[in-house]
């Protein structure tokens, strides 16, 4: 097909290629050009059109110069045509919609390219399985673990990725607490015999009354005692303390000498 000429439609009739007609032609534009969600074509329309423009010129450079597309822009237009029809028709402009189960051309794109159809889906229908939906940056992470071959599958190269980007956040909770000058020296006494410094003595004995990873650390001074806990700490301590009747400023020492005899 000549560069500029237009297309046969079924039944013989003539339609207009893109370049042939101003408002398609501005239409295309718009949906490039433009960074809002409002546009006048979809992500998908824009690819469709870009492969007919490329028909229509004869080549893909002539649309990239034509519209002042950078290759790479080009490319990620091009790759939604990669998706499966159903995921192709949940590509849309901005984020991703967890109402709707919309996919944003940013993420799409990402998605599409390079992957096989099963991982492709794999990708779709696990994005809302979790707190929030994919980033760009995190599908592409998940690709390159998945090529490394490292994961048995693609959803090991999830689990695997989301494991680093999204840790499970440890809310931290600080107890400062007064000490006796008794308990100070009782506790001193018992670390020097048996060559333990005694913070870390004291973190293994209170860590002792509380569950694996509920205490992250104990700092022992002469007249009080600092401890970080975790959120499940917390709630931990709340638990010692209507069992001994203790109040914060003294529950510390109680739990500490508890071990100590």
């Amino acid at each position: 097909m000549r560069a500029g000429g237009g297309r046969r439609a079924s039944g013989g009739l003539d339609m207009a290629g893109i370049f042939d007609t101003p408002q398609r032609l501005a239409k295309l534009l718009g949906s490039v050009s433009f960074r809002g969600t409002e546009r006048p074509l979809s992500p998908v329309e824009v690819s469709e059109w870009l492969r007919e423009g490329s028909a229509e010129l004869g080549g893909d450079d002539e649309v990239m110069k034509r519209l002042g597309m950078k290759k790479s822009t080009w490319s990620a237009y091009r790759n939604l045509l990669a998706l499966p029809e159903d995921i192709r028709g949940r590509v849309c402009w901005g984020k991703p919609n967890p109402d709707t189960f919309k996919i944003g051309f940013s993420v799409a794109h990402y998605i599409a390219e390079g992957l096989g159809e099963r991982e492709q889906r794999v990708l779709v229908n696990t994005m809302w399985d979790h707190e929030r939906p994919y980033t760009a940056e995190e599908i592409k992470r998940i690709k390159s673990y998945y090529k490394s071959g490292n994961p048995k599958s693609m959803e090991d190269a999830i689990t695997h990725i989301l494991k680093i980007d999204r840790p499970v956040k440890n809310v931290i909770y600080i107890l400062i607490s007064k000490i006796t000058k008794e308990a100070y020296e009782r506790l001193r006494t018992r670390s020097k015999g048996q060559g333990i410094e005694l913070d870390a003595m004291a973190t293994d004995i209170l860590s002792s009354h509380f569950s694996e990873g509920a205490v992250t650390s104990v700092r022992i001074y002469p007249t009080a005692t600092k401890v970080t806990f975790t959120s499940r700490g917390e709630d931990e301590l709340d638990s010692h303390m209507k069992k001994t009747g203790c109040k914060k400023k003294d529950i510390i020492e109680k739990l500490l000498l508890d071990i100590t005899g």
